[in-house]
């Protein structure tokens, strides 16, 4: 895990098939839930939620780090713009 940016982390899973990361991702969201952490600043929730944007991929001579990272970016984003507390996955193409 490390902090990225203001408001976004980075959680690295080595090895996790796609199902494993969205199982993870869908947990860590479970748990903020619980939680019931207050949110007295915002106007979209009355509680503190989880966006999330997962990328899965397999390793390979072109992958580069930002690539996953840049991905994984525009996948938050689009699950922010779904109205937060979402999960939004790229997984590679089959083959």
């Amino acid at each position: 895990v490390a902090r990225y940016g203001g408001e976004e982390f980075l959680l690295i899973l080595p090895g996790a098939s796609s199902a494993a990361a969205q199982h993870t991702a869908a947990r860590l969201q479970e748990l903020v839930r619980q939680e019931r952490i207050a949110h007295r600043a915002s106007t979209a929730a009355a509680y503190l939620t989880v966006s999330q944007g997962v990328v899965t991929a397999r390793p390979n001579a072109e992958l580069q780090p930002e690539d996953l990272i840049l991905a994984a970016d525009a996948m938050l984003y689009r699950a922010k713009a779904r109205g937060r507390n979402a999960i939004v996955v790229k997984t590679p193409p089959a083959g």
